[in-house]
């Protein structure tokens, strides 16, 4: 469940982001964008905004903190810490990402729970900044542990790092 979080929404989320900023970039380099890539600079931002509200979903469904007590092995224990700093992160402003998640894949009959995302007061944006960069850490932490765990227990199948190569020398 957490690998097809991290695959499927936080990398997608991940992308979107990494787009958007090297249009964010490019904005200040030129002072401006043309007309594409403005419309798809608004893609991009909304989208990974978008994705990191399904990630924060998922980490909450999974109901990370029993899992990691209670379905992995022992030395998962050590991202408690790590679960339990982005539940609080999370839930600092989670229901106006959920809508402001809804609004964007969904059709939406008005833009005013876009724009009450974006309030000045909230700083929104550097939340989302701060909880994308915690969600990466967190994950990368995970998979770390996930890579160690198929190795100590001869799941060579299993194993991501290195790819074949890795997996071909560890036969041998």
């Amino acid at each position: 469940m957490v690998m097809t979080l991290y695959s499927h929404y936080f990398e997608a989320a991940d992308l979107m982001r990494e787009n958007y900023e090297k249009l964010k970039t490019k904005r200040k380099k030129a002072r401006k964008l043309s007309r594409n890539d403005e419309v798809q600079s608004r893609i991009y931002f909304f989208s990974w905004l978008g994705f990191l509200a399904v990630t924060c979903e998922g980490f909450k469904g999974v109901n990370m903190r029993r899992l990691l007590m209670d379905e992995r092995p022992g030395e998962f224990k050590e991202l408690l810490p790590l679960s339990n700093a982005l539940g609080k992160l999370i839930n600092t402003h989670w229901h106006p990402l959920r809508d402001f998640r809804n609004n964007v894949f969904h059709l939406r009959d008005s833009p005013e729970k876009i724009r009450k995302f974006f309030s000045k007061d909230a700083d929104r944006l550097t939340w989302a900044r701060e909880l994308h960069d915690a969600l990466e850490g967190f994950f990368s932490s995970y998979r770390i542990l996930c890579e160690v765990h198929y190795f100590m227990n001869n799941r060579k199948g299993e194993l991501d790092i290195g790819g074949d190569l890795f997996r071909h020398s560890l036969r041998s």
